[in-house]
């Protein structure tokens, strides 16, 4: 994201107390008065978004610790460190501290705004400005002080170009017109991006790139408000591959970057339906790496921003929540989420509601599938062997599908699978299977060079050492072996 330069001198405290109260006196959210004290002031949405409250670091602080108490509360120098902290993989620093999403989540419950709201800094905050540069200048001709009445006119108008919508960057130098046929390749690269993630090619760096050129667009080219969502919302969708690319590599703080530039393209594009599927996948990337109680936080704010999308999308975010519920080991809410999600996909597939482009994949073998991943790990997680030995079975009928299907279109998923259910029938004492699962990803590996199909094909060979002594399962260890020796993991 491109930087910004700051809109003259900081305001005092007095004028921002004056800003909220006017603003708020002519029918301004917090969340617009926000925006406008983010792009004057230069900070992040999360620092705004107090300061159009009228709290203190301290009152966040005091108002958090009294609906989530804790034996370490929160002050408000915890408070000072989120506001100041400049995103994942941004320079240590003694002033930050990186919130967790747990934080974030009860914070937007604070703030009464939604997580993608907090994780806005002051360059898309800061598209309003461009609009209101001529005023600004007027303004603050007068004297350095500037005149109370000709800032208050300033920055209500600026309440009203704030809230228009995803607005270009008047500052950058010019770019050209956004024409439908743009808008066309656009939106066919953003396909095709898709489609690379699908077959496992390896295009991150491509990927990442094309994300890039449309922030560009947005921020120097000129088109209708129109054009501008559908610019955001193929942003959005790009930054959400490439999160999922990222991750899939193992490089976690990469991915969560594009997750949250992606969060903030779905806001700009007021997508709904886009916003919970990647907050689903920020969800499952928390599950995946050892954070269950962020991941079931983030589940659910997914689901939240799902309840107005079609049916077919909200069954795929209630699948992906299934992993969340899975990590922490509770088989109760794991069962409620895994019916929900089957009883929408049916419930869509007797609707003719249509689905985003993006959620192309949705089908009875895909939800299948990420349900029989969930219910390996709670396998895991279930210390009695009858309810264990039941999950197993379950899982590998629901893997089978996506694992055991030669698929070109979706080699990454086919390798991923057929790992889970090698894993499944290894871990129900199933070696003959477990042999045919292992193989089937072994065909695939190679073309999908996938880190997180590889560390998944090492836990296969841990749970196929010493499961049998017959040939077959000792000749695919030896595969394993010289595969995962050219690999990093």
């Amino acid at each position: 994201m491109s930087t910004t330069q700051r809109l003259g001198r900081a305001y005092a405290t007095r004028e921002i107390d004056e800003l909220r109260r006017s603003m708020a006196a002519h029918g301004a959210s917090p969340l617009q008065i926000a925006a406008v004290i983010s792009a004057i002031q230069q900070v992040p949405l999360r620092a705004a978004l107090r300061l159009a409250l009228g709290l203190t670091q301290q009152a966040v602080a005091d108002l958090y610790n009294q609906r989530w108490p804790s034996t370490r509360p929160k002050t408000g120098k915890n408070v000072g460190y989120w506001e100041q902290w400049q995103g994942p993989g941004s320079p240590p620093s003694t002033s930050t501290r990186e919130p967790s999403y747990t934080d974030l989540l009860r914070l937007a419950d604070l703030y009464d705004c939604r997580l993608e709201d907090l994780l806005t800094g002051p360059p898309l905050a800061a598209e309003a400005v461009g609009a209101i540069r001529a005023i600004t200048d007027e303004a603050s001709a007068g004297s350095d002080e500037g005149d109370i009445t000709k800032r208050r006119t300033l920055l209500q108008s600026g309440l009203y170009a704030a809230a228009a919508g995803f607005l270009p960057d008047a500052r950058t130098e010019p770019g050209g017109r956004v024409t439908v046929p743009v808008l066309d390749l656009v939106a066919t690269t953003v396909r095709h991006a898709q489609r690379l993630d699908d077959r496992g090619s390896g295009a991150r760096a491509y990927v990442a790139d094309q994300a890039s050129v449309v922030d560009r667009m947005l921020r120097r080219d000129t088109y209708d408000t129109a054009t501008g969502q559908a610019l955001a919302a193929c942003l959005a969708q790009l930054s959400q591959t490439t999160g999922f690319m990222f991750y899939d590599a193992g490089l976690d703080p990469g991915a969560r970057r594009w997750y949250q530039a992606g969060l903030r393209a779905a806001k700009a594009a007021d997508d709904a339906p886009l916003t919970a599927s990647i907050l689903s996948l920020m969800s499952n990337q928390a599950a995946g790496t050892g954070n269950p109680a962020e991941a079931i936080d983030l589940a659910d704010a997914a689901r939240r921003s799902a309840r107005s999308a079609p049916p077919l999308v909200r069954s795929l975010i209630a699948a992906r929540a299934c992993l969340a519920h899975a990590a922490d080991g509770d088989t109760d809410t794991f069962n409620r989420t895994r019916d929900d999600a089957f009883t929408l996909f049916n419930l869509g597939m007797d609707h003719t509601e249509p689905v985003p482009s993006w959620a192309y994949y949705i089908s009875e073998t895909e939800l299948e599938a990420i349900v029989g991943r969930g219910m390996v790990t709670l396998a895991r997680r279930t210390s009695s062997t009858r309810p264990q030995q039941g999950l197993l079975q379950d899982a590998t009928r629901l893997l089978a599908g996506r694992a055991l299907t030669d698929d070109p279109d979706y080699d990454r998923s086919g390798l991923r699978h057929s790992a889970w259910l090698a894993l499944a029938h290894a871990r129900a004492r199933e070696p003959e299977r477990a042999v045919l699962a292992t193989r089937a990803a072994l065909r695939r590996a190679p073309s999908v060079r996938s880190l997180r199909g590889d560390q998944l094909l090492r836990s296969v060979r841990g749970e196929l050492a010493g499961l049998s002594d017959k040939r077959e399962v000792g000749d695919t260890t030896r595969m394993l072996d010289q595969y995962l020796s050219s690999t990093s993991v």
